[in-house]
């Protein structure tokens, strides 16, 4: 990524500890997880999709799908790249 947003983003093990309290049913680690990443995510999408509309659609879809599917994740030190 390599901006300043990155200096926000979470130690790997308090990352996987989050995880974890996500897989366990914690919506409140769900919340805290997407309070941290959502910029990245939301910046990461708008300079693919060039519309900032579409970018919270994308942004959106993409934490839905992390709620649904966080069980399909092994390796949670791939946590951005999945």
């Amino acid at each position: 990524m390599g901006s300043g947003r990155d200096s926000n983003l979470l130690e790997q093990g308090v990352l996987d500890d989050l995880i974890e309290d996500v897989k366990r049913g914690n919506d409140q680690a769900f919340y805290a997880l997407y309070e941290v990443y959502f910029s990245v995510v939301y910046y990461y999408s708008l300079k693919l999709l060039q519309n900032d509309e579409d970018a919270k659609d994308a942004t959106q879809d993409v934490f839905s799908q992390v709620y649904r599917d966080i069980e399909a994740l092994k390796e949670k030190e791939k946590f951005l790249k999945w």
